[in-house]
């Protein structure tokens, strides 16, 4: 499966990252994974989900593409009882091939467990993930992501934990969007989604 959920285990903060657009877990795998828990170990749930959105007029190459000068948005989730969009159409943000979270610390010794020590981390806890727009098909089952239309873009997103007293009660989450197209994207907005 190319969709991978990993949370912070550092600080007072527990929330899950994914590697397709989305933190929280709307509560699916509650109480084992938090989406949003703080303080951590609490069971206080504080986001549902949340979700990258990329929006932009897209001025494509061949003037007959069907997506020329269409105001496009490309979700990480979204809110299916108040949306138009019928369930089941899958992410439209995926993880290229069996690409994962990987995830990096500043702390020598094994907290997290899981964690790799590395010099290169910014954090106690980071998480990296890379994900794009550009598929129509969900890449591990091949169903159709309906009413989907790619900007074709990629993602590069980090987020960072820390455990120390004044820090450990956020995450901080950084994304690197980039055009990945021949294709012109013109007044782009870039929004987080919360529920």
């Amino acid at each position: 499966d190319d969709i991978e959920r990993k949370y912070t285990s550092v600080g007072n903060i527990g929330l899950t990252v994914t590697n397709f657009g989305s933190v929280g877990t709307r509560n699916n795998f509650w109480p084992t994974q938090p989406s949003c828990e703080y303080p951590r170990g609490s069971r206080i749930e504080h986001i549902y989900q949340g979700a990258l959105w990329v929006g932009a007029l897209v001025k494509t190459q061949n003037p007959s593409d069907s997506r020329n000068n269409q105001f496009l948005v490309s979700t990480g989730a979204n809110d299916r009882s108040s949306s138009s969009r019928r369930s089941g159409e899958g992410n439209e943000f995926n993880a290229v091939g069996s690409d994962s979270i990987l995830e990096l610390s500043s702390l020598s010794d094994d907290r997290p467990a899981s964690s790799q020590f590395s010099p290169l981390a910014v954090s106690h806890q980071d998480f990296i993930a890379d994900y794009t727009d550009r598929f129509t098909r969900v890449p591990s089952t091949g169903d159709s992501i309906l009413n989907h239309s790619p900007l074709k873009v990629t993602v590069h997103q980090e987020s960072y934990a820390y455990n120390f007293p004044f820090a450990d009660f956020f995450v901080i989450l950084r994304y690197v969007i980039k055009n990945a197209s021949a294709d012109t994207l013109d007044s782009v907005y870039v929004g987080f989604w919360n529920n």
